[in-house]
C-alpha cells in the first residue's frame, strides 16, 4: 500500500508529525493517541496538499488504515467530511487503493453516492477496479470477471484488456478517459512508494 501519498506541507513540525502517524497504514494505536492528547489542537486540524492542490483535508482523508479510521470516527471525525474541493476521506481511500479501508467507512456510513464539486463520485477516484466496482455497488459485475484483473491499477486493465472490459466498465461509469489519467498518472507519480 502507499507509504507517503501525500506531501503536506512541512511549516508546522508537529502537525507534520501527526499527519505522518495518521498515514502510516501500520500505525499504532497507543503513539497516535498520545499524540493527540499531547496535541488535541490536531484532531480537527484542516492540512493542504499544495504540491498536489488539496486543501482542507482532515485526518480522516489522510487515513492509512481501517484501525486509524476506527479511531478517528470514535473520536469525533465525520466519516462524510469534505475538503475545499468536496473530496471525501471515500474519495482519498479508493484513489490509494486501501480495500480495507474503503469496506471500513462504508461500514460506518460514508456516502458513497457523495459528489465532489465537479461531479464526481468516490468510485470514480478507484485505483482498482475491486474498489470501483464495491462503491458503484453493481456486484453482477464481478461474477465474469478475471480475479487478478480486479486489484490491477485500472489504467493497466484497460491498456492490456480486451474492448469488451472496457465497454462493460464505461456502461458503469468506471474507466471514464479522466479517471484513467488521473489513476494513471498518481500510480506513475508514486511507483516507487507502492506494492500492488
Amino acid at each position: 500500500m502507499l507509504q507517503s501519498f501525500f506531501d503536506i506541507s512541512r511549516e508546522d513540525r508537529s502537525q507534520w508529525d501527526t499527519c505522518q502517524m495518521v498515514m502510516e497504514p501500520s500505525a499504532r494505536r497507543y503513539p497516535l493517541i498520545q499524540r493527540l492528547i499531547d496535541h488535541p489542537e490536531h484532531l480537527f486540524m484542516r492540512v493542504d496538499d499544495r504540491r498536489r492542490g488539496y486543501s482542507g483535508l482532515t485526518l480522516l482523508h489522510l487515513a492509512g488504515s481501517g484501525a486509524v479510521a476506527q479511531m478517528l470516527l470514535h473520536l469525533g471525525l465525520d466519516p462524510n467530511a469534505r475538503d475545499c474541493d468536496g473530496n471525501t476521506p471515500l474519495h482519498f481511500a479508493a484513489l490509494r487503493g486501501n480495500h480495507n479501508l474503503v469496506q471500513f467507512l462504508l461500514a460506518s456510513q460514508a456516502n458513497p453516492s457523495v459528489r465532489n464539486h465537479i461531479g464526481e463520485f468516490p468510485f470514480q477516484w478507484a485505483l482498482t477496479l475491486r474498489i470501483a466496482l464495491l462503491l458503484c455497488q453493481e456486484k453482477k459485475a464481478l461474477s465474469n470477471i478475471e480475479n487478478e484483473l480486479l486489484d490491477q491499477p485500472i489504467h493497466l486493465v484497460f491498456q492490456k484488456q480486451k474492448a469488451s472490459y472496457a465497454e462493460q466498465f464505461r456502461s458503469l461509469g468506471i474507466g471514464s478517459e479522466k479517471q484513467i489519467k488521473r489513476v494513471e498518472q498518481w500510480y506513475n507519480h508514486s511507483r516507487g512508494s507502492i506494492s500492488i
